[in-house]
């Protein structure tokens, strides 16, 4: 890089320029304005300074070429003109990984604010709107597969990551979609996890290793289709997609939720021709000889071997299940029965006041006689509706009756019903698995990998980093897109992850980028000692702790080399 002089009108202008070859000729490839040169000598010289955002696009860039994700998307749908579509996904993923997620619109403005303008250098007017859309439109709901899968695999090589186990989960994302736009098919009022039933939604499948958090399959569906029907959907191409990864026989983890006959008899076959394993849940009140059976009964595990699992206790047996022998482990959690027991004590504290105002509010009505007279039926509604949740009809057992023609509640709290709760049900969980051979506390310990594709679909819900929301697409293909180019930044940021634990550096995701994020690039013309001195460049890092030198260390980019 080096500076180049412009001269309008009588003051000469200073702008840092490198250039690279294109085609056997040299070419501008970045260019930034410094100031004016005149500034730089005299009493009140100052120098000239640029700073650019550097540490977490570079690294998660070196990352992306390490996986080779630019060449791959430019092979799969046609690289074209420059900049390629494979630059323009590319950029939209550091977008989305770096924290500052932006609309097309506002993108070249935040990529003069980075390093990315000199380390991935495209002309700002052709990040304008319509130059991503038409980017974006080349690829297609199969490009979007073909392209993750082969970054996903480069990923694995490049990390050395060999696991046998993967997990299964769905989310769903809320949109802002007009109800009565007719043009997208994936955005569909269903149940929303967020809670947004007023809201058109989208669903989102990931399948990721249960160690390391690498996300591996993805599928944006409708968002009015629930789990169990998704799973059965998707299971030929996620045996396909997974088997292409050549990491052997798999074991499948997958929440009770995406259990189904239809779909399990899917699986079933696969495992007939040792395609894979599993590891899901089922309902405990399938089994009510295993919850019968007292905590005290129940095995412990030893927390030396398993510590993540101090406090389990478990029960394990064989049973014929899906016409094949399986082993079923009931555990129980003390944190989870601690979180159910609190639970049910907050509502049934809830409900008990708002029965009791229902029984004063009858034996006032048949106090006074006035107004309209209430039934058995309208009454027995409202205590349907005060104990709709979870136990409390056996917790609150009420009886309304009709007493010398006056309809009255009467309930009571059952101790016994919470006792029986606590020492039979709470903290219990019932997991199936088709290793017969596995000892109990590792079928627990690999049905809690679960929380692997939880912690992703976390990232992809946390505002700041790897954000899937805001989302300003409409049609189903541009929805697909921005799955795809969010994926990608979550397998950025995955892999950092998991280069950043072999470096010891156990510290959440948004600390490590945002410390990185704070590692600035400057560009810096000094001030000069003589008038007829020539103005020079230079190029460095902001100061760095010890902990961003190691960051950056961790894919190569050392303070020296980094620029």
């Amino acid at each position: 890089m080096h500076l180049r002089t412009k001269r309008i009108g009588p003051h000469p202008y200073l702008y840092a320029v490198d250039t690279s070859w294109n085609g056997g000729h040299p070419t501008v490839s970045f260019q930034t304005y410094m100031g004016r040169a005149d500034t730089l000598f005299g009493t009140h010289a100052t120098p000239l300074v640029r700073t650019f955002h550097f540490g977490a696009a570079a690294v998660l860039l070196q990352l992306a070429r390490e996986f080779q994700l630019i060449p791959i998307i430019d092979e799969v749908v046609g690289g074209g003109h420059h900049p390629s579509v494979g630059e323009h996904l590319c950029l939209a993923a550091l977008n989305r990984a770096v924290g500052d997620p932006c609309s097309k619109r506002a993108f070249a403005d935040w990529y003069e604010q980075s390093s990315l303008k000199r380390l991935v250098p495209v002309p700002s007017s052709q990040l304008s709107s319509q130059r991503f859309w038409d980017a974006m439109s080349r690829v297609d709901a199969a490009a979007c597969q073909t392209i993750f899968q082969r970054v996903a695999q480069n990923a694995l090589r490049f990390l050395a990551i060999k696991d046998q186990v993967v997990a299964f989960d769905t989310t769903t994302f809320f949109t802002y979609i007009a109800s009565d736009n007719p043009q997208p098919e994936l955005p569909q009022r269903g149940h929303s996890k967020a809670k947004r039933h007023d809201l058109r939604q989208v669903g989102l499948a990931l399948a990721v290793t249960q160690r390391d958090q690498l996300p591996l399959f993805h599928e944006v569906y409708a968002g009015n289709r629930n789990d169990a029907t998704s799973f059965g959907a998707l299971f030929p191409q996620l045996l396909q997609e997974l088997g292409d990864f050549g990491q052997g026989p798999l074991t499948w983890v997958y929440d009770g939720g995406n259990v189904s006959a239809r779909a399990q008899q899917k699986v079933e076959a696969q495992v007939e021709r040792g395609a894979l394993d599993y590891v899901t849940s089922v309902s405990p009140s399938y089994y009510p000889d295993l919850l019968a059976i007292p905590q005290e009964e129940m095995m412990a595990i030893d927390p030396t071997s398993y510590p993540e699992l101090a406090g389990f206790r478990v029960q394990a047996t064989t049973r014929r299940r899906w016409r094949r022998e399986v082993q079923l482990v009931m555990s129980y959690s003390p944190e989870l029965a601690r979180g159910q027991l609190h639970g049910v004590l907050q509502h049934r504290g809830e409900a008990a006041p708002r029965l009791t105002q229902l029984q004063a509010a009858l034996a006032r009505r048949n106090a006074h006689s006035r107004g309209r007279k209430p039934t058995i039926v309208s009454v027995q509604r409202r205590v349907e509706r005060i104990c709709s949740t979870q136990h409390l009809r056996r917790l609150l057992p009420t009886q309304v009756v009709e007493e010398d023609g006056q309809v009255r509640l009467h309930f009571s709290v059952d101790e016994e019903h919470l006792a029986h709760l606590q020492q039979h049900l709470f903290g219990r969980r019932l997991w199936v698995t088709t290793h017969t051979d596995w000892e109990p506390a590792e079928v627990v310990r690999v049905a809690h990998q679960q929380a692997s594709v939880e912690a992703c679909f976390r990232q992809l819900h946390d505002p700041d980093h790897v954000a899937w929301q805001p989302m300003w697409h409409w049609t189903d293909q541009k929805i697909r897109v921005h799955g795809l180019y969010c994926l990608l930044a979550l397998l950025l940021v995955q892999a950092l992850r998991v280069l950043a634990r072999r470096a010891g550096e156990n510290r959440s995701m948004d600390a490590v980028l945002s410390d990185l994020d704070a590692v600035e690039e400057c560009l810096v013309v000094p001030r000069l000692t003589y008038p007829d001195e020539r103005p020079h460049l230079e190029i460095s890092l902001s100061v760095l702790n010890p902990v961003q030198r190691r960051l950056l260390g961790l894919v190569g980019l050392q303070p020296a080399a980094a620029v």
